[in-house]
């Protein structure tokens, strides 16, 4: 019980800190809101919130593999690269991240 509470206090917080650093969502945010597919958070912009979240909630990141999660920022070039499929972070993962005090 003790814990569920705490989850939800950290959702919240983080649900907050993504408004502040973005904007108003006109939909809910979950536990499975991604932050690429559904928040559209790529490219310069994933990288300068991922900076900015892991120093807000101490998180270390250095293992992190960026390119994995998160598609660069579009360009006239896009049209002949190749289609890649990305991993999924969510704010659930992110969650966990503050958790565990590293993004991995």
């Amino acid at each position: 019980m003790i814990q569920m509470k705490k989850e939800i206090s950290i959702f919240s917080e983080l649900r907050q800190f993504i408004i502040n650093e973005r904007w108003e969502y006109d939909f809910e945010l979950k536990m499975d809101t991604s932050l690429q597919e559904d928040l559209g958070i790529y490219g310069d912009d994933a990288s300068e919130i991922l900076q900015k979240f892991c120093q807000r909630f101490n998180v270390e990141y250095s293992d992190f593999l960026f390119d994995d999660y998160f598609r660069p920022d579009s360009d006239w070039t896009d049209v002949f690269r190749k289609k890649r499929t990305y991993k999924g972070l969510t704010l659930g993962d992110l969650v966990n991240a503050i958790k565990l005090g590293k993004l991995a």
